[in-house]
This record gives structure tokens, C-alpha cells and sequence, in this order.
């Protein structure tokens, strides 16, 4: 069997301090100097992939192959919005002037930063793709009650997915092994019913942890007033109909 990595006491404060400089780079006004802000997170990303190599973020393979892409992403977001693009100067969310953000106080560019950081698609942006699911206009027409509420509900249903996967789990404790441990040699000698069931619970894990923490950071900057309740309420992806196309079920 693999050897388990165990999980890092620094790896979590360390991803938490490389989140927090990405947005603090994004924030910076814009100036030739601004693009220097991308040496310590570059630093930081180094450490997080040395401390990787020997430890875990969770201790399971599965939440680490997540978090691990979703640091990886971030990387990307950060050397283009601080060392190519001119973000402050380019981008804007809709119903705002181009530009405008850079006359800013520190305190308001900092949850700008924020917002794009948590905005991959561009949704409420003026870069958004057209098409992708959630319809923005200018003006809201949903309350932030009624707009909470609906997020609401979808973390009840992420809860009962997870409940039906408990189940499954139970009725087949080889899968949560293999959840827990990832996958092994041994792994292989399963029947093809708990390798298919392996394969279909994990991918349930991975959609609805994603779904569910794009409601719960939804709800959380709402309610705070970092963002507005604009548009309808959607899912993080888009309908499993659609995902013959991936623009139609990602953007």
C-alpha cells in the first residue's frame, strides 16, 4: 500500500498567507512597482509545493488534489492580474466605471481584489462570458434575503448528497478506504462494482465540495455586503446535460 503523507501543521497557514498576498497584489494601485508583489507570493507558492512533497494538506489525497488545484489556479490568476494585465485599469463589475476602483481606499480595492480572486468565470464582471448561466444586469432583482435563502437551499441539497454517499460508503466500506487513502495497487484488485463505485463517489465528493463552497462563500459575501445580490442564483457548474460542451457546463 502507499505511504500516507501526513498533514502539516504549517500548510494551512502558509496557503492562507499566499491567498491574502495574491489579493493584497491585486489591491496595490497600479504602478511600475506593483508587478514586485508577485516575488513573495512566488515565494510562498514554492513553500507550499516543498512542505507538499513530504506532507499533507488534509490527509486525504482527494481534498489535497482539490485544494492543490485550486492553489494552482490562483497562481495563474495572480501573474496575469498583477504582472500582465493592468486589472484595476481594465476590469470592472457590472454597473461600474473602468478605472474607477484605482481612486479607491486601500480597504475597498482589497475586497475588489477579493471578489475578482473568487470570480474565475467572471460572473457580475464585465468580462463575464455570455452565456454561462447566471443572467447579471446592472440592477438586482433579488433581495439578499430572498437571494440567501436560495443559496440556502442548495447547501441543504449538497448535505443530502452527502448523506446518500454516507450510505454508500457504509453499504461498501472499501470505498471510503479508498477515499481516505486514495487509490493503491491494491485498490485494483476490487471488483468492478466497488472500482465503479469508487469512481462514482469520488466524483460526487469533488462536484458537490465545490458546489457547496461556492454556495457558502456566495452566502458569506452577500450577507457581508462585499458583493450584491445580482442576478438569479446558480450553481457553481452548469447543468450535467451540458457537459458535452465546456463552455456551456464552465464558461
Amino acid at each position: 500500500m502507499s505511504r500516507l503523507r501526513p498533514p502539516s501543521i504549517l500548510l494551512i497557514p502558509i496557503i492562507i498567507i499566499y491567498e491574502v498576498l495574491i489579493v493584497i497584489g491585486l489591491a496595490l494601485k497600479p504602478s511600475r512597482y506593483r508587478p514586485l508583489s508577485i516575488i513573495p507570493i512566488a515565494f510562498t507558492f514554492y513553500q507550499i509545493l516543498s512542505l507538499s512533497n513530504e506532507s499533507s494538506i488534509t490527509g486525504m489525497p482527494t481534498a489535497d488534489f482539490m485544494i492543490g488545484g485550486i492553489i494552482c489556479s490562483h497562481a495563474s490568476i495572480a501573474l496575469d492580474g498583477i504582472v500582465v494585465t493592468d486589472v484595476q485599469r481594465s476590469l470592472c463589475r457590472v454597473g461600474e466605471q473602468s478605472g474607477k476602483i484605482t481612486s479607491a481606499s486601500f480597504a475597498k480595492r482589497f475586497i475588489w481584489g477579493l471578489d475578482l480572486l473568487l470570480s474565475p468565470r467572471g460572473v457580475g464582471w464585465t468580462h463575464e462570458i455570455p452565456g454561462i448561466g447566471v443572467k447579471v444586469s446592472g440592477t438586482s432583482s433579488y433581495s439578499r434575503k430572498a437571494f440567501i435563502s436560495s443559496w440556502l437551499s442548495t447547501l441543504q441539497m449538497s448535505g443530502a448528497v452527502v448523506v446518500v454517499l454516507i450510505g454508500m460508503t457504509r453499504a461498501a466500506p472499501e470505498i471510503l478506504i479508498s477515499y481516505v487513502n486514495g487509490a493503491t495497487p491494491e485498490s485494483l484488485n476490487h471488483s468492478l462494482y466497488l472500482r465503479v463505485m469508487y469512481s462514482l463517489s469520488d466524483f460526487v465528493v469533488m462536484f458537490t465540495l465545490v458546489n457547496a463552497a461556492y454556495c457558502a462563500v456566495s452566502i458569506g459575501t452577500v450577507e457581508l455586503g462585499i458583493s450584491k445580490p445580482v442576478g438569479s442564483p446558480r450553481p457553481f457548474f452548469g447543468p450535467l446535460s451540458s457537459a458535452y460542451s465546456l463552455q456551456n457546463f464552465w464558461g
